[in-house]
């Protein structure tokens, strides 16, 4: 796997290896975003798109609210046999540009992740959205436009709706409070949250 990272590395010199793992990520703002080279079967990797939030220290882990996989022209998943990968890996590495909704090159706003994990968000119809929706409704908040804000809170919490209900209420004991809670976040209370959460995760590796 030593020689794998390298080589993503060297495609995607923005990113930078966390804790020694086979996550390559990079900070922008309010979240951590870049590839994991997912070790899928013992002689193969799958490499996905991930993005997390960096705005909730409540977890014990960071969670992704993208996790996208890349998929070849039949439309399944990109798997890379170790002994094929010198091969193999530049074009995957083309897919990812291709497939990813954030550059790996330049440094993307603030509404224009919110725009990608709604995008996500609407494209995987498998599993809970919670997370995805969660990131929204927090990231709107860090915005000055209050149009925009405004906007894509509704949106994300429209989106909450295909989350189960006994799942809503397991995560935010009580939608109404948790809502508001949300909703009234402070743009420098979503800055303290990234420092817990740079320290928690020990994300100074990526920094």
């Amino acid at each position: 796997m030593g020689q794998v990272v390298v080589d993503w590395l060297g495609q995607l010199d923005s990113l930078k290896r966390y804790n020694g793992g086979q996550k390559l990520l990079k900070k922008v703002g309010f979240v951590v975003f870049g590839l994991e080279l997912e070790k899928y079967l013992s002689d193969t990797y799958r490499p996905r798109i991930v993005l997390y939030s960096l705005l909730d220290s409540s977890n014990n882990t960071l969670i992704p609210v993208v996790d996208q996989t890349l998929k070849n022209h039949k439309g399944l998943d990109v798997t890379i046999r170790y002994s094929q990968h010198s091969d193999l890996y530049l074009g995957a590495c083309k897919g990812l540009h291709q497939q990813s909704n954030l550059s790996f090159s330049e440094t993307q706003s603030t509404q224009e992740i919110i725009e990608a994990i709604l995008i996500y968000i609407d494209l995987n119809l498998l599993g809970s959205p919670y997370f995805s929706c969660l990131a929204v409704m927090q990231l709107s908040r860090t915005l000055d436009d209050q149009s925009l804000k405004e906007k894509y809170f509704n949106q994300a919490l429209e989106k909450l709706k295909r989350v189960p209900e006994d799942i809503i209420e397991i995560q935010t004991n009580g939608l109404n409070h948790f809502i508001e809670r949300i909703r009234n976040q402070s743009k420098d209370e979503l800055v303290a949250e990234v420092t817990k959460c740079v320290e928690k995760y020990k994300l100074t590796s990526i920094l």
